[in-house]
């Protein structure tokens, strides 16, 4: 198995156990929902566009780690908005 597909199939893996997350926010009808979902959207597109464009376009080997790097970064922010919303929520 290429390194390419591993990486396309741990982010699908990641995305399975993250995206019930968002899903709680919007049932929990937190605060920060919006935000957090628009974080979450952003990390998973740029993630996908380099897993897509890679192999096509082949930039240099920063951008391989650069782009899905702040995609990353995003959807942890959207995952901590996400917690934070939830402690500070009443019981």
């Amino acid at each position: 198995m290429s390194t390419h597909t591993q990486f396309t199939v741990l982010a699908l893996i990641g995305g399975a156990l993250t995206a019930p997350a968002l899903v709680a926010a919007w049932l929990l009808r937190l605060p920060d929902r919006q935000l957090a979902t628009g974080y979450y959207g952003v990390g998973c597109a740029l993630i996908a566009g380099a897993l897509i464009l890679d192999p096509i376009i082949q930039p240099p080997l920063f951008f391989h780690g650069f782009i899905p790097g702040i995609g990353i970064g995003a959807a942890t922010i959207a995952l901590a908005l996400i917690a934070r919303a939830l402690r500070s929520k009443p019981i």
